[in-house]
């Protein structure tokens, strides 16, 4: 699963119209155990907006977890997948390797490289949803995708 469709427990994927509980939130605490309904993703922002009963906001993926059931007229995730996901994309989990043995130990992740990899996997999937890998230019992709990847100084 893309980094930006894995929900809290990486349980469930994280796409428009999906029911979602948010959770985990600090800076907006009284949000915590709110439901909502996926809207968009933001790729400049790296948050996928979510329409409450009285409001929209902007959550990190780690602060969702998407409902088991859903409704009838929400895409599956596996259909959501197939369209955002590139052809032979694969996608690591985001647990460290675990090395077993004499000298038992887990990995120090590098970090900053996992972040900057976990972006361009999502951008990639944003290119791919947008069309861009066939042949279409630069102009043709949303505002929000144009400006991520002029953030990364891929463009």
């Amino acid at each position: 699963t893309p980094p930006h469709c894995r929900d809290r427990e990486e349980t469930g994927v994280i796409r428009p119209g999906a029911h979602v509980r948010i959770v985990g939130l600090e800076s907006r605490s009284d949000l915590n155990g709110a439901n909502g309904v996926v809207i968009d993703y933001s790729y400049h922002k790296a948050r996928w907006a979510v329409q409450m009963e009285r409001e929209a906001v902007r959550v990190k993926p780690a602060n969702l977890r998407v409902d088991y059931k859903q409704p009838a007229e929400v895409p599956s995730a596996k259909s959501y997948l197939e369209k955002i996901t590139p052809p032979g994309m694969q996608f690591t989990p985001q647990m460290p390797p675990i090395r077993f043995g004499a000298d038992f130990q887990i990995e120090k992740p590098d970090l900053e490289a996992e972040a900057r990899s976990a972006r361009m996997q999502v951008l990639k999937c944003g290119l791919h949803a947008a069309g861009a890998l066939s042949g279409g230019g630069l102009d043709d992709l949303p505002a929000d995708l144009r400006a991520a990847l002029q953030a990364e100084a891929i463009i």
